[in-house]
């Protein structure tokens, strides 16, 4: 019987900035990319204008 193992995966980033012209998305994601380096495994993170949110992806 072959078993197969649940890895997490890399991690996901959903950006949410629609309100904010092309040059103002190219600067928050400068401003944000150091929490996406921060946490790059295993993570959701979702990048608003007004701030950065970091959860655990979880096993199902």
């Amino acid at each position: 019987m072959r078993r197969f193992t649940y890895e997490t995966p890399n991690g996901v980033i959903q950006v949410r900035l629609e309100q904010l012209t092309v040059q103002d998305r190219i600067v928050r994601l400068q401003a944000a990319w150091s929490v996406v380096e921060a946490n790059p495994m295993g993570k959701f993170i979702v990048i608003t204008d007004g701030k950065v949110r970091v959860r655990n992806l979880q096993n199902p």
